[in-house]
Order: C-alpha cells, then sequence, then structure tokens
C-alpha cells in the first residue's frame, strides 16, 4: 500500500504534467487565432493535441508509482461499483421494480418465446401449403374421374 505522501507525490506529479499540457495547448490555440481559420488549421491543432496528449500519457506512465496509485484506485472503484450495484438491486426489489437481473431474464424469454412462435408459423404454413396442394390434386381426381364417367 502506498504512503500518503507517496500518493501525494504522484498527484502532484501528475498535475504538474497536467498542467503543463494545458498550457502548452493554450499557447498553441493562441498561435493559431492569428492564422486565418482554414481546414489546415483544424489540422494543425489536432495535430498538436495529438503530440501533447501523447507526450502525457507517456510521462505519466513513466512516473514512479503511477502504475501501483492507478491500480489501488481500480480496486477501490470496482469495489465501490459492486456495492453500488447490490445497493440499486436491492432498491427496485423494495420498490417492487424489477432489478436488471429480472429484466434481462423476462428478454430472454420473450425471445425464446419469439423464436418458437416463428418455427410454429413457419410449420403451420408449411402444413397449409401441403393441404392445398392435396386439395387440388384431389380436385383433379375428382375431375378426371367425372370425365371418365361422363365419356362414352
Amino acid at each position: 500500500m502506498m504512503s500518503h505522501s507517496d500518493k501525494k507525490n504522484v498527484f502532484v506529479d501528475f498535475y504538474s504534467s497536467w498542467v503543463d499540457f494545458n498550457v502548452k495547448m493554450i499557447k498553441n490555440s493562441m498561435e493559431l487565432t492569428t492564422e486565418a481559420w482554414e481546414p489546415e488549421s483544424y489540422e494543425k491543432f489536432y495535430r498538436s493535441w495529438s503530440e501533447n496528449m501523447g507526450d502525457l500519457i507517456e510521462k505519466m506512465f513513466r512516473m514512479p508509482g503511477f502504475a501501483k496509485h492507478s491500480w489501488e484506485f481500480f480496486k477501490s472503484t470496482t469495489g465501490f461499483q459492486k456495492n453500488f450495484n447490490e445497493m440499486i438491486e436491492m432498491y427496485l426489489k423494495a420498490m417492487k421494480i424489477p432489478t436488471h437481473k429480472e429484466v434481462d431474464e423476462l428478454s430472454e424469454r420473450i425471445n425464446y418465446l419469439d423464436d418458437k412462435l416463428e418455427e410454429i408459423e413457419k410449420k403451420l404454413d408449411l402444413l397449409l401449403d401441403q393441404k392445398k396442394l392435396g386439395n387440388k390434386s384431389t380436385c383433379k381426381s375428382k375431375t378426371n374421374a367425372k370425365k371418365k364417367k361422363s365419356d362414352p
């Protein structure tokens, strides 16, 4: 675990790098305001921002303690997120509002039933088509039989 002074140093290093980045960006922006705003000006600004942001990120990752401090921060926020989600679930249940899990389960069930209904409709269409074909051949057979009876 990092000491308070280590955390403070990481924060100061990060903050001073962030300030340097912003100062560079302000200077670059001021220089660009003296030019006519052409598409190239936007390109220059973006290139400047990209280079300066890259420098800032490189500095951050080279700072001693940055990775460790970031990991500690990440662990604490994931714990907070887990507790927050559990609290929301309890609140939703208490208010008789479906929870995220219940809505997801219901959505899965609806999708399953929708797929089954589609399957049944296809089978029913197939059966109806077969019945129509069967009736047509039966009708033709009856018509042919009547013709044969009437033929002398």
